[in-house]
């Protein structure tokens, strides 16, 4: 482009690194003058030290996240032939339930938060849902129709505490509650009275201090 004329020729170097290796290359800049030269032994060697755990973390950290890379294409690979004998995990839920978020999106849901939090991942292991076998026993095509009805938008997160309200909404609260939140949304109030009643959820909500958006 003609502005960009005044630099044509010119050459640049682009120096890519980690973030271990930043943080090395900034250390040795601040302290060049302290690290220069031919040092003691004592301190060279723990120099060097220095040097080779931060490459070695910086080599781990690589080396996990291809690992947790793996890790994810190889539960997709499982549970698309059907075999779900699989821990649950943030990465395992994730790759299990993405058909499931394509199929609510498609029902009907405007806008699906695909988030998960660390809080509901806790919770599913306290309802006794050790592998994704387990989770998939409750999320029947009448919970995701349900769920469609009642909900116009939705959360990752919310969607798996409605699966274990609906499932059984007193031990959900009793066992994997755990005081993580306090206020429930007006379309999911209304599946839960749809399911079980107004007594029983008036209940329920009451002794574990849950309120309802109309309360404020």
């Amino acid at each position: 482009m003609p502005e960009f004329s005044l630099f044509l020729g010119m050459r640049f170097e682009l120096q890519v690194r980690t973030v271990l290796q930043h943080a090395w290359a900034e250390i040795e800049h601040d302290r060049s003058y302290k690290f220069a030269g031919v040092l003691p032994r004592p301190l060279q060697r723990r120099l060097y030290l220095l040097a080779g755990v931060l490459e070695l973390a910086d080599r781990e950290f690589a080396s996990l996240a291809t690992e947790i890379d793996d890790y994810a294409a190889e539960v997709t690979r499982k549970t698309q032939a059907g075999n779900l004998d699989i821990e649950i995990n943030t990465t395992s839920l994730l790759q299990y339930l993405s058909p499931k978020v394509e199929y609510l999106i498609n029902a009907g849901l405007t806008d699906l938060d695909q988030t998960l939090s660390d809080e509901v991942v806790a919770e599913l292991l306290d309802f006794n849902l050790k592998t994704l076998s387990d989770l998939d026993t409750l999320i029947t095509t009448e919970a995701l129709t349900t769920i469609v009805k009642h909900q116009p938008d939705f959360t990752l997160t919310g969607f798996l505490r409605c699966i274990m309200m609906m499932t059984a909404l007193e031990r959900y609260f009793r066992d994997c509650w755990n005081d993580h939140w306090e206020v429930i949304g007006p379309d999911t109030f209304a599946m839960l009275i749809e399911k079980y009643g107004s007594n029983i959820v008036d209940d329920v909500l009451r002794r574990y201090q849950i309120h309802t958006e109309d309360d404020f």
